[in-house]
């Protein structure tokens, strides 16, 4: 099996979608949460606190059900506020299956929504 991670962004009436395929990977199913370790980078689920972080390299990423999350995102133009907005997750095992909806906005730009989709196929 594979692990595709689909992401989507929406604004306004524009509609981004990018696709990454990953032969290694690791998931790990804990009490609490699910681990997902792939291509250096890792997401974290925490049912308990319906939370999920995605770690890359140099960016993370943490989102909270229905509550407001700024942090600090570097770019390469410079660092930049980051806001996001939990909406929905969803967790299916067997095969895995998560979807993570969310609004973001960089710095004081327009809220647009963001839905990732991380597949065991």
């Amino acid at each position: 099996m594979n692990l595709k991670i689909i992401s989507k962004q929406i604004y306004e009436d524009h509609e981004e979608m990018n696709e990454e395929l990953y032969a290694d990977y690791k998931i790990n199913f804990l009490d609490k949460s699910t681990l997902i370790n792939y291509n250096n980078n890792e997401i974290i689920y925490d049912l308990e606190k319906n939370t999920v972080e995605i770690k890359r390299i140099e960016n993370n990423i943490f989102i909270k059900l229905n509550e407001e999350n700024i942090f600090v995102y570097k770019t390469p133009y410079g660092e930049i506020k980051l806001k996001t907005i939990g909406e929905k997750i969803e967790l299916r095992k067997n095969p895995l299956d998560i979807k993570i909806e969310y609004k973001i906005a960089l710095g004081n730009m327009a809220e647009y929504k963001n839905i990732i989709e991380i597949l065991e196929v």
